[in-house]
């Protein structure tokens, strides 16, 4: 974010990233606004406008974000808490700092030297992952340290691996509708919106959703 709004780059891979396996990350930025993001081997580019300069009077995070932050990141961002692994050979702009003693503070269990700590039990990894399979009608896995959770929210079913029924309504032969309007002041600002709904019906034809925008 240079002043102008968060600018999201998804890098590309052809592998899960959380195989407990090391992997190289590389995020630059050159004069021309040109915003490369390095996985390994995989590249990918992305040229914004507005600002060149960064302001770095604020934070600079590793590992995770404020405990506030974490609402106001993009939605593809499915991150509620701060990384749990290893992280090793950290530059910035060619410095090497020392990410415990150059810390303003450091929350949570960070401990110097991987070694040791991948001897500890809690430490070894997760020994469930993430398969296609894992969530049931198009849940979204989120690999957690200890397992995985499944994010139900963008489908009609609830429960643990999203295959409980969701709440269900029934409209009768008479036909109903439902309407809602947002407050005046609590209209959400988006330049994008989802919408996730379960039905069954014999009907041929029917109006299932309508969005009028004043």
């Amino acid at each position: 974010d240079l002043g102008n709004g968060a600018n999201l780059i998804k890098g590309s891979s052809n592998k899960p990233l959380n195989d407990n396996q090391w992997h190289n990350v590389m995020i630059s930025r050159d004069t021309s606004n040109l915003h490369t993001v390095k996985i390994d081997t995989k590249i990918t580019t992305q040229i914004t406008a507005g600002a060149r300069n960064l302001d770095l009077k604020s934070d600079l995070y590793i590992g995770g974000v404020a405990k506030e932050t974490y609402k106001s990141l993009p939605k593809l961002v499915h991150a509620k808490e701060g990384f749990q692994g290893c992280l090793a050979s950290v530059d910035l702009n060619g410095r090497l700092p020392d990410l415990i003693s150059d810390a303003l503070f450091c929350n949570g269990q960070i401990e110097r030297g991987c070694e040791v700590a991948l001897m500890k039990a809690d430490l070894q990894g997760p020994s469930t992952t993430c398969q296609e399979d894992s969530c049931s009608n198009q849940g979204v896995c989120l690999q957690q340290w200890d397992g995985f959770s499944c994010d139900c929210s963008m489908t009609s079913f609830s429960g643990p691996l999203c295959n409980d029924p969701g709440t269900t309504y029934i409209f009768s032969k008479g036909g109903g509708q439902i309407t809602y309007k947002w407050p005046p002041n609590d209209r959400p600002s988006t330049r994008a919106d989802r919408l996730a709904i379960g039905f069954s019906t014999v009907q041929k034809e029917a109006v299932l959703v309508r969005v009028d925008s004043s």
